[in-house]
């Protein structure tokens, strides 16, 4: 019934609020309600007022039990969670440091073919120097070799000779 007042035992409280903020809001609105009650009741005899202060004092060493115990929850909680962000971090750094490795053994292998290429490059210019020089030294010399048997078919026109046989 709205209005009225059920008396809390921490058995019940205990048994009753299970969620994790579901407790702390149930204690806070009983505090309230609590609270509310005894500005409302001017004029209650004692033993009303030490009943309800020792409800209220229960109630505020469940709150603080159970402030406590969500707070150790909380604690595992966020532990677990460090500790798997933890182990996800390391799987990923050993990923990312094999890549660097794996990248490093590619540079290696690419730097030393590099180096080869290099040198089969300076081989083939020197080469290609040498030949280059003697194919101008066998054109000189084809030239000359030209000129020379030019010289040995003179002829001479104009002069009677014999007639075959």
């Amino acid at each position: 019934m709205p209005g009225t007042r059920q008396k809390n035992t921490p058995a019940r409280t205990r048994s009753t609020v299970k969620g994790r903020y579901g407790q702390l809001e149930l204690y806070l609105r009983q505090l309230q309600e609590g609270q509310q009650h005894r500005d409302n009741t001017e004029d209650s005899n004692t033993d009303t007022d030490i009943a309800d202060t020792t409800t209220m004092a229960l109630n505020k060493e469940d709150l603080q039990e159970c402030l406590r115990g969500m707070e150790n929850r909380m604690m595992d909680s966020l532990q677990r969670q460090l500790s798997t962000i933890r182990e996800e971090l390391k799987s990923s750094l050993q990923e990312v440091r094999k890549d660097m490795v794996e990248l490093g053994e590619r540079v290696d292998a690419t730097e030393r073919g590099l180096s080869e290429m290099t040198e089969d490059v300076k081989q083939n210019g020197i080469l290609l120097e040498q030949i280059t020089r003697a194919t101008h030294n066998l054109e000189l010399h084809a030239e000359d070799l030209e000129n020379r048997s030019r010289r040995s078919n003179i002829r001479v026109k104009g002069l009677k000779g014999s007639k075959p046989r």
